[in-house]
């Protein structure tokens, strides 16, 4: 990834047309993330100052469990993510990419 001066391959679960109200396409979109989860060395989380999102900190915490390889960033506009003091996850705030540098 040339943003990052590192041979990484990105892969973001978001899209813009999905069918929130198709049972089937829900089923599919969570298997995905499920196996990319699963799959990778490194997750980054990203935390954005629009919206909340408990699901993401859901798998934050899951992944922090297992000992995943973690890259966590906030907004700076944000106040806080909101993580449980159990799992010693080091949380970046600042740009996108300066996270994705401390994953590496």
């Amino acid at each position: 990834m040339d943003a990052i001066g590192s041979p990484a391959v990105v892969l973001n679960p978001r899209r813009d047309d999905f069918p929130a109200c198709h049972v089937e396409a829900a089923r599919e979109q969570t298997a995905w993330e499920y196996e990319h989860l699963r799959i990778a060395d490194v997750i980054l989380f990203w935390f954005c100052a629009e919206a909340v999102q408990p699901i993401a900190l859901y798998e934050l915490e899951a992944q922090a469990a297992r000992g995943t390889r973690l890259a966590v960033g906030r907004d700076r506009s944000r106040d806080s993510v909101g993580l449980c003091p159990e799992h010693e996850v080091e949380l970046h705030v600042g740009e996108l990419r300066e996270v994705m540098l401390c994953g590496r």
